[in-house]
């Protein structure tokens, strides 16, 4: 019987401190739960983080000098009446070197604005024919902010909107962030989601690695002090039809002590409708409810019992 115990995550397509946003990844592909990335490019004509944002609109940036979606059509006007031609790739342009995809091969055919001009713009049949592409300056989703949206917001409300341009709340900034926009974590914690605890000899660790320049406090190493290497005393595995504990006859049994992160593995021949495990930490008997078992390969999520 091999014990494991699962940390809550975003369910599947969701992301962020509250899996609040949903992901518009390609089908069949779900996002990181923390950054919203994701595994290939965004499908049809969306882009940013999550694959949140329509490419016919930039967010929070007035002429659009940050946009990288994949709008590829400019308006021209003949005698007058209005039409819309398709983009040349940059690549056959001269070398602007300001796009925000990193290059004129990354940009493609896409509108962009490369000399900060009053729009997006491009060209569509030589280096002397170009326009502007009319796309729109939009507002962020529900919780997102600053340009491209990239950040997110952490208001202390649940459902609070932080400030459009500035992330600012009305309210406080949620357990473990600090600042005027809510963005830094506050001492002793660090991560993209403050979620993560310091263990440094003294002073606090860097709040976007963990790294403790004073060295890890006792009991724990690795490069951001988090690999916990303080002993934990023997366990034991019991077995029952009931949920009372009591009621529960052992099956298995580890003497050693037990390094966090490491995998034990136990015999268990016993059949019942509920496991329990009981260790013993400084001397005082500790009874803790699986919240996974996983029993010859086949998972069986148990309540708390």
């Amino acid at each position: 019987m091999l014990i494991k115990c699962v940390v809550p995550e975003c369910k599947p397509r969701y992301f962020g401190v509250q899996c609040q946003f949903e992901c518009q990844c390609r089908a069949g592909e779900t996002c990181n739960d923390v950054t919203g990335k994701c595994p290939s490019d965004c499908p049809n004509k969306l882009w940013g983080v999550g694959c949140l944002l329509s490419s016919d609109n930039y967010y929070n940036d007035p002429r659009g000098i940050n946009y990288m979606g994949k709008f590829a059509n400019a308006t021209h006007y003949v005698n007058g009446a209005r039409t819309h031609v398709p983009c040349i790739p940059w690549i056959k342009q001269k070398d602007y070197k300001t796009f925000p995809d990193g290059g004129r091969t990354e940009a493609a055919n896409y509108c962009r604005n490369p000399e900060d001009y009053t729009n997006t713009w491009c060209y569509y049949n030589s280096k002397l024919n170009w326009a502007h592409c009319k796309l729109d300056n939009k507002y962020c989703v529900t919780g997102r902010f600053d340009v491209n949206c990239k950040k997110e917001c952490h208001c202390s409300g649940a459902t609070e909107d932080c400030q459009e341009k500035n992330g600012g709340c009305q309210t406080e900034c949620a357990p473990h962030f600090q600042g005027s926009t809510c963005q830094e974590c506050e001492d002793g914690y660090f991560g993209s989601m403050c979620d993560r605890t310091c263990h440094c000899s003294s002073g606090i660790c860097d709040k976007t690695t963990g790294h403790c320049p004073s060295g890890c406090a006792t009991g724990w190493s690795g490069d951001n002090c988090q690999t916990d290497i303080r002993g934990r005393s023997a366990f034991t595995l019991s077995v029952g039809n009931s949920s009372n504990r009591a009621d529960h006859k052992p099956c298995a049994s580890h003497s050693g002590v037990v390094v966090s992160g490491a995998v034990v593995k136990e015999s268990c021949t016993a059949t019942g409708r509920y496991v329990s495990y009981q260790r013993t930490e400084d001397g005082e008997p500790r009874l803790t409810a699986l919240c996974e078992v996983v029993v010859i390969g086949h998972p069986h999520i148990c309540k708390d019992i």
